[in-house]
């Protein structure tokens, strides 16, 4: 594995705007919803990042890191919230989510802001990816869809930061994939839980 873990800094100068915030505050109620299995069928596996910490740790990625105008990949999208961040703060942005009405509903959640974050309903691992032939039994499920990477922007060479949110125990295996898949210098930003966050990156 060729990965070496970077410091992370945290913006405390970042606040949502006026729009942000309201669009944050529909993510929050709607994660709400889902977690509590309030008549809705759907969101397996779901689980909230802190949009807003995660934003200020991205704030401080990205002007560390001059990325404004590059590419940012999320894997496991939800509802969209941490991928909407990364695009107000100027990275182009897409981000893969397994189950389709979280995709639905992320979409109609931004359709007020002047933002264009797409998200693609499938799996984040490419179908000929090793973790696919591994027979371990993985909470994300991901491992058993098909890959939606034949439909993103661009190819996973070309993503400069990319965020996921590992089940815990799950975190090698996303180390594992991004080593795979990732372009040398491209940045990994992990929400582990708990008010946790890592940054690693992939060397040449």
């Amino acid at each position: 594995m060729t990965l070496t873990e970077c410091e992370l800094g945290c913006d405390t100068q970042w606040f949502a705007t006026p729009e942000i915030e309201a669009y944050l505050q529909e993510v929050d109620a709607w994660s709400d919803l889902i977690v509590g299995n309030q008549g809705l069928k759907w969101g397996r596996g779901f689980h909230a990042s802190d949009c807003r910490t995660a934003a200020r740790h991205l704030s401080w990625v990205t002007r560390t890191y001059e990325l404004a105008g590059h590419w940012f990949c999320e894997w496991g999208a939800g509802l969209g919230g941490i991928s909407t961040c990364a695009a107000s703060l100027g990275m182009r942005v897409f981000g893969f989510e397994v189950d389709g009405r979280l995709v639905a509903k992320a979409k109609q959640l931004v359709e007020n802001l002047d933002l264009v974050p797409q998200f693609l309903t499938g799996s984040f691992i490419h179908d000929s990816a090793e973790i696919r032939q591994q027979r371990s039994d993985f909470r994300a499920m991901d491992i058993l869809e098909h890959s939606a990477w034949g439909r993103a922007p661009v190819s996973a060479e070309h993503v400069r930061l990319f965020y996921a949110y590992p089940w815990p125990g799950e975190e090698d295996w996303i180390y594992q994939l991004f080593d795979e898949v990732a372009g040398g210098e491209a940045l990994l930003f992990c929400f582990h839980g708990a008010d946790e966050y890592s940054l690693r990156m992939r060397q040449h």
